[in-house]
């Protein structure tokens, strides 16, 4: 006759096996997590191509007032920073064929907080898209989407004038 076992039939093998199996799916999670967590912002664009004068001093820059105060001002700040002179007109003024015309436009997500989630500086000369820089900010677990603007806007103008590549911004912190 066989005597009933004291101890439990499950060797500690695979005990520790189904007492860790729940978490591994945690684990997992919590890794793909941190890793998508990690993109920062993707920059894309072509910089300024005008094949007979190059890039005029003076530009023309229009404003969009939902992004005067926060954007244009830092556009603005660059152009001084880089001895471009400039005027500034609202949208809806008839364009001259012979200027250089800068127009930004952009989108504001809100996770907890409003950021910038696209944004997009188009160069215009003689009624054709002469140049175009480009940010995309991931909604995803980053915080580097609430960081300050300008870094990012200075970055645009520094891939719309051909100081910059797309890549090299990009891989910037």
């Amino acid at each position: 006759m066989t005597k009933p076992l004291d101890r439990d039939p499950m060797s500690a093998h695979q005990k520790s096996k189904c007492f860790l199996f729940p978490y591994n799916y945690l684990l997992a999670y919590l890794l793909i997590a941190v890793l998508t967590g990690c993109k920062g912002p993707q920059y894309s664009g072509n910089p300024i191509s005008l094949e007979t004068s190059g890039v005029p001093s003076e530009l023309t820059l229009i404003i969009d007032p939902e992004f005067e105060e926060t954007v244009i001002k830092h556009i603005k700040q660059w152009l001084k920073e880089n001895d471009y002179s400039y005027i500034s007109v609202t949208e809806g003024y008839d364009l001259q064929e012979e200027r250089l015309y800068l127009e930004f436009d952009g989108q504001y997500t809100r996770d907890f907080v409003l950021f910038l989630s696209h944004a997009e500086i188009t160069a215009y000369y003689a009624g054709n898209r002469v140049g175009l820089a480009r940010l995309w900010m991931p909604n995803d677990a980053t915080f580097t989407k609430y960081d300050d603007i300008k870094p990012k806007i200075y970055k645009l103008m520094e891939i719309l004038f051909g100081r910059l590549t797309p890549e090299e911004a990009t891989q910037q912190p």
